[in-house]
């Protein structure tokens, strides 16, 4: 008995947005907060008319008379989202009028360059900005509210996502690029049926985890391809907002960039993160513009981070564009198939930062690692690789890429910067939970961290840890003793659990830990490699202990901290005790001139 309920809600409302908009403003004015209910509750009643007729003239009145009533941005997104939830019933209706409201001469009016360079813009084209941000923002509320996920897929490419890319292709105006890109993200977190679309469309409900995001795509072929065409053009329509402004840029590129990078890096992630293929070269730009922008925006502060406290007074908005990265790059191992590309990306991570002397950048790109790490697939196995303990020919491909990923953050769980450490240590145990052989093993932290120059207490730590492995650490902590360095913890692990035929990659890649800028995290990790060597030394064929003698040779005298190379030095002699001939034949194929370090190794074999 109350259909037309609705009806006439809207009647009183379109009555009340009439009188606001003829009357003079300082005699009868609503506030931005009365603007944006009057224009969410419109919505509301729309939703539940049934006549189209009704609900587009109502609509058409609200688009032709509300650019001077929209100035406010609360007020334009409650614009925008009071049309989307009328596409909950009206789908087709309300894409159709936002459409042909975007081509009338209200939207499209533009100030000249010079006519604007001499005057500003005048009140006509700052009201066309404020309707082309609002009729922006209402698509990505359209496909929020849409009124079925494949009613969502089938037609958000022409009405939705087109339209969309021609914004990005050609609007200028910073106010109305907002709202496009975060229009993007609301559209692609619609498509995968995100949680934040959950949240978006009913907040006051506790939904269950959304199912597997390749489960929800349509299985059309041609839609999904598609789907994967339309994402590619906005993402390359996108990189230019993710790329930092150079020394050339005006004053005005420099401000889009500040303004836009945030949502830009957001719509991006959420477009990589929609399950159909990623070109390669696409892969590498969104990787190489997003990692420029992590240190671009970081401050060259050498200054230590000495506890959490430092962080906590880190200003918000840096900590909004690390996040923002982060959570891009997660994005982009959806498309690492296999632990080769998981390896790859997070050296890309690494290489950007996490061994360079600035702490703060240390401590950035080691936790987006944690993340990368926590989000890795589980490493699987053949059967037969479990039980094969002979031959490194056996190894299989994902172990060794494992490996490497481990070696990467080793060094860093004995970083000069105790934050660093605590979430290096975090990421490696996320690594180890990832391999059914080092699942259970739990890494304590150091009590102090030990003197980088001090020979004695790594020699003596080392010694303490290979001989009882897990087992020595376990009973330090059991009489409330300090258990050894998290790196020596984890060699024990390692090598108490790992295959024989999974420690040459593991060694092959933590070589170039002795070239790290951090002295700490140099020597923890060419101490690691000391350990591996002296417990697994024998089991090295002979090929490749020479790689690893001829390595050592030709990268001992690059190392910076003389306490590091000398303990590089100290595993030529670990590696001579088992392969004696092969490391004496490179170390003499490198004369009849020796340098310092050929010398000290020359007098560490005597």
């Amino acid at each position: 008995e109350h259909d037309d309920l609705p009806t006439k809600l809207v009647d009183i409302l379109n009555g009340l947005h009439g009188e606001v908009w003829r009357k003079d403003r300082d005699a009868y004015d609503l506030t931005d907060a009365q603007r944006a209910a009057l224009f969410h509750l419109t919505g509301v009643c729309l939703s539940h008319v049934g006549s189209a007729t009704k609900v587009q003239s109502t609509l058409e009145f609200i688009l032709s008379h509300s650019s001077d009533l929209i100035t406010d941005g609360v007020v334009r997104r409650a614009c925008a989202r009071g049309l989307g939830i009328v596409a909950q019933k009206h789908f087709d209706l309300v894409v159709g009028v936002l459409g042909k409201a975007a081509k009338t001469d209200a939207a499209t009016r533009r100030a000249g360059s010079i006519s604007q360079s001499l005057f500003g813009k005048s009140t006509a084209v700052q009201q066309a900005e404020y309707l082309r941000a609002m009729l922006a923002l209402s698509l990505g509320y359209c496909a929020v509210y849409a009124p079925s996920p494949d009613l969502l897929q089938e037609q958000v490419c022409e009405h939705i996502l087109g339209p969309l890319h021609t914004a990005l292709t050609q609007e200028r105006c910073v106010l109305v690029l907002h709202s496009v890109v975060e229009a993007v993200k609301l559209a692609l977190d619609a498509i995968r049926m995100s949680p934040e679309t959950a949240a978006q469309r009913d907040p006051f409900l506790v939904r269950a985890e959304p199912e597997r995001m390749d489960v929800l795509l349509n299985k059309d072929p041609a839609l999904r391809a598609a789907l994967g065409l339309q994402r590619e053009k906005l993402v390359r329509a996108l990189l230019p907002y993710i790329e930092t402004p150079g020394e050339q840029d005006d004053e005005h590129r420099v401000a889009a960039f500040e303004e836009l990078i945030c949502p830009a890096l957001d719509a991006v992630s959420s477009l990589i993160a929609l399950p159909v293929d990623l070109p390669s070269d696409l892969y590498a730009s969104v990787l190489e513009n997003s990692l420029h922008v992590l240190i671009f925006s970081i401050p060259n502060d050498p200054s230590p981070l000495r506890s959490d406290e430092t962080l906590q007074r880190i200003d918000p908005l840096l900590l909004a564009r690390i996040q923002a990265v982060t959570q891009l790059v997660k994005s982009l191992l959806f498309h690492a198939h296999s632990w080769l590309g998981v390896s790859r990306l997070l050296q890309a991570v690494h290489a950007a930062g996490a061994a360079c002397p600035v702490e703060f950048i240390r401590w950035t790109c080691t936790q987006m690692l944690g993340v990368l790490c926590k989000a890795a697939p589980i490493l699987s196995l053949p059967l037969q690789q479990v039980d094969q303990d002979e031959g490194e020919s056996n190894v299989h491909s994902d172990v060794g890429d494992w490996c490497e990923c481990l070696a990467l953050l080793l060094p860093r769980t004995g970083d000069s910067c105790r934050i660093v450490v605590t979430v290096a240590i975090d990421a490696v145990q996320q690594l180890l939970s990832r391999c059914e052989w080092t699942a259970d093993v739990h890494i304590g932290e150091f009590a102090t961290v030990p003197d980088s120059g001090d020979e004695q207490v790594n020699r003596t730590t080392r010694n303490t840890t290979v001989a009882g492995s897990e087992k020595t650490a376990a009973a330090e902590r059991s009489k409330g003793g300090d258990p050894a360095p998290p790196s020596q913890q984890l060699v024990g692990a390692l090598v108490a659990r790992l295959p024989p035929s999974a420690i040459p990659p593991l060694v092959q890649h933590l070589m170039p830990a002795m070239h790290d800028a951090d002295s700490h995290a140099a020597m923890s990790g060419v101490d690691a490699l000391y350990l591996i060597l002296q417990a697994c030394c024998e089991k090295l064929s002979a090929e490749r202990a020479t790689n690893l003698i001829s390595t050592v040779f030709e990268e001992v005298e690059k190392v910076s901290h003389s306490s590091v190379r000398q303990l590089v030095l100290s595993c030529i002699k670990v590696l001579a005790l088992h392969h004696f001939e092969s490391a004496v034949s490179e170390l003499l194929d490198t004369g009849p001139e020796f340098n310092t370090s050929i010398l000290g190794a020359l007098q560490v074999l005597a």
